[in-house]
């Protein structure tokens, strides 16, 4: 498979490349329908400059989009046929936005998105468990000053996952 194409925004030509999938995809029970996204686009008039959109194409043909609401909520759909998209949408997402915490609303039918959200550190609000959220610790402050050389992060890749585990257990583990 190719690489897919990202695209800026620009008109509603856009628009019309946007609907394409999501009327491609329909019957799948994606999160919009096409009067939905027009029905947006048109309703804010004037609120452009708070909004990062992309279209990803493979062959000329959309297969995701992504809008962003400033300052950081993704909305979005990735063809269920294109999975690996998905993380493709939100690396983009990851880069534009400039807060700490992130939301994304979700279906539970869009697994393929579920499953590269998850990978990214996103998890269900438990109030609210179709949107998808993510808080940074990047820019987090913590309530007490930790010790020169450490640093609050999150968990990445099964080294750390694993180092996690031993320390878990020596601590508390105590059969």
């Amino acid at each position: 498979m190719s690489k897919p194409v990202i695209r800026t925004y620009k008109d509603s030509n856009d628009l019309k490349r946007m609907q394409k999938l999501t009327q491609a995809i329909w019957p799948l029970e994606p999160n919009y329908h096409i009067g939905d996204l027009a029905w947006q686009r048109y309703r804010h008039t004037g609120r452009e400059d708070d909004w990062d959109t992309a279209i990803w194409e493979l062959d000329g043909n959309p297969v995701a989009w992504g809008w962003i609401q400033k300052p950081g909520e993704l909305i979005c759909q990735v063809h269920p046929d294109f999975p690996e998209v998905a993380r493709d949408v939100i690396d983009w997402f990851n880069k534009i936005t400039k807060t700490n915490e992130q939301k994304v609303l979700v279906l539970e039918t869009e697994s393929h998105l579920i499953s590269a959200l998850e990978d990214s550190l996103f998890t269900p609000l438990a109030e609210n468990p179709e949107v998808l959220t993510k808080i940074s610790l990047d820019s987090c402050s913590f309530p007490v000053q930790l010790p020169d050389k450490f640093k609050g992060r999150h968990i990445k890749g099964s080294e750390d996952l694993t180092n996690r585990v031993a320390v878990h257990r020596a601590a508390f583990d105590k059969t």
